[in-house]
């Protein structure tokens, strides 16, 4: 059977859209932007954009399938033709605003997740709304789901969103900011630098005490016990040198295991 101008789009129930939506953390979005461009030239016969390319840009790519959209809408359900503007322009100023706020707010964990899932609810609305607006104009109202129902892709998407949700949560509220694990990191570099030059230097010193250990060794008078105290004590002197080498060294290994540590505490 033909299809009219009014029965090309994606028919599901706004609800859903906004349930759906809001659960995978919109991950949902890209789907239901695919669909509506899949069926959406259908309108004017022809199939640009592309209904992958138009759904990855759908911030700028809803101005014009909303359009279509309230082209074919119900003029009872649709009283302002340009109406389709207000959710085309809340969606394109609430991912500048995310990207802006995330920026400034990149050290806070906590505000960028509440602003993410405050953006993500407004812009769940305006799928609703959308999606409410294409129903209307539905030739049969069986064609529009009447429950939650979803057919196998939407599933995965929601499936796949909200494991994504599940898995960046631990992520933002338990593990720190970049800025702190920026802190974290330069104050042990800091640190572990001023020790390896201790580490080096007691190195140095050891290799050489232990090189003039072991000439003298070689000549030494077993029968003067006075040089055998000398010798003795600068061997002890040499090994505690060593010994303060291996507890910087030790130092080293502890630092960069608490700074490890760290990385996964707030």
């Amino acid at each position: 059977m033909k299809q009219t101008k009014s029965d090309v789009f994606f028919y599901q129930s706004s609800l859903t859209v906004l349930v759906a939506n809001i659960l995978s953390g919109s991950f949902y979005s890209f789907y239901w932007f695919y669909k509506q461009w899949k069926t959406a030239y259908l309108i004017e016969g022809k199939k640009k954009p592309h209904p992958f390319i138009a759904a990855i840009f759908s911030e700028f790519t809803a101005f014009v399938l909303f359009k279509k959209i309230w082209s074919v809408a119900p003029p009872k359900t649709v009283k302002n033709k340009y109406l389709y503007l207000v959710p085309a322009i809340v969606l394109l100023a609430s991912a500048l605003a995310d990207l802006v706020l995330s920026i400034v707010f990149y050290s806070n964990t906590t505000c960028i997740l509440l602003l993410a899932l405050g953006f993500i609810v407004l812009n769940s609305l305006q799928y609703a709304w959308v999606q409410h607006v294409i129903n209307s104009g539905a030739p049969k109202t069986s064609l529009v789901p009447k429950k939650l129902r979803l057919n196998s892709p939407e599933i995965v998407f929601l499936v796949v969103g909200f494991s994504l949700v599940i898995c960046n949560i631990p992520v933002v509220l338990f593990l720190p900011s970049a800025d702190t694990i920026t802190q974290r990191t330069e104050q042990f570099q800091k640190t572990t630098d001023a020790l390896n030059v201790k580490y080096k230097a007691l190195g140095d010193q050891y290799v050489g005490c232990s090189n003039n250990l072991n000439e003298r060794f070689k000549t030494l008078d077993n029968t003067n016990q006075a040089v055998i105290d000398t010798y003795n004590k600068d061997r002890d002197s040499c090994l505690s040198v060593a010994k303060d080498r291996d507890a910087i060294g030790a130092e080293v290994n502890r630092l960069s295991v608490q700074l490890l540590q760290s990385l996964f505490q707030k």
